[in-house]
Formats: C-alpha cells, sequence, structure tokens
C-alpha cells in the first residue's frame, strides 16, 4: 500500500525513539504484544476528542480509495491496495469515482492511427 512520505518520515523518527519487535511490529500494546486490531480500535476511539472530528478508521479507508480513483489510479491496485477478494467489490462499490476513460481512449487512438483526414 503506498505510504505518503511524511508519514514514512513519523515512522521513522518511531523506530528512532521506539524500535521494532524482533518480527518488525511496530507498535505494541500495553502488555507489550504485538498490537491488535481491537487495540487499535481502543486507540481509535479516543482520536475524536484530540482531533476534533468524528471519523471513523472506515471512513479513512473510504478517502484513501476516493482520493486514489479520483485522481486516476489504477481500480485493481487500489483493489489490491484494499484487499479485496475481488475487484468486483472494489467496482460495485467505487466505480463511479473511476474517471470516464472515453476521452482518454480516443485520445490515445487518435496518437496511435494518426489524426482524422
Amino acid at each position: 500500500m503506498p505510504v505518503p512520505t511524511s508519514v514514512w518520515h513519523r515512522v521513522k523518527f518511531h523506530i528512532r525513539a521506539h524500535g521494532t519487535r524482533p518480527d518488525g511490529g511496530l507498535f505494541k500494546n500495553q502488555r507489550g504484544s504485538l498490537a491488535a486490531r481491537d487495540d487499535f480500535g481502543y486507540a481509535w476511539r479516543q482520536v475524536p476528542a484530540t482531533v476534533r472530528h468524528e471519523w471513523s478508521a472506515h471512513d479513512l479507508r473510504h478517502y484513501f480509495a476516493s482520493t486514489c480513483l479520483l485522481n486516476g489510479l489504477p481500480i485493481l491496485a487500489v483493489s489490491r491496495w484494499l484487499g479485496h477478494a475481488s475487484i468486483t467489490i472494489t467496482a460495485d462499490t467505487y466505480g463511479h469515482m473511476t474517471p470516464d476513460s472515453m476521452d482518454r481512449a480516443v485520445n490515445v487512438l487518435d496518437g496511435i492511427m494518426g489524426p482524422a483526414a
């Protein structure tokens, strides 16, 4: 999954400050084990009070997918990044956000076949 450079910088800072687990895991729970989904859920529920937004983690997932697709990234790649079992799931959920490719196809074909006579 692509990660913005600014986030990678923060991950590197986190690693310098806290290290990693022997298995490479970045986040530990209060017991020192690798943080699980429930641990993230608990931590996430603390976020709205801090940032004054009511976003869920799932809202951020939709934001990621929508942003990628609205900016022309391939739906197959987005489907894989989301971990969908089938591209059909992604297409059914986000297909309306894929840019219309008809004009792009005409431009590609015009470029290959030359201008109209």
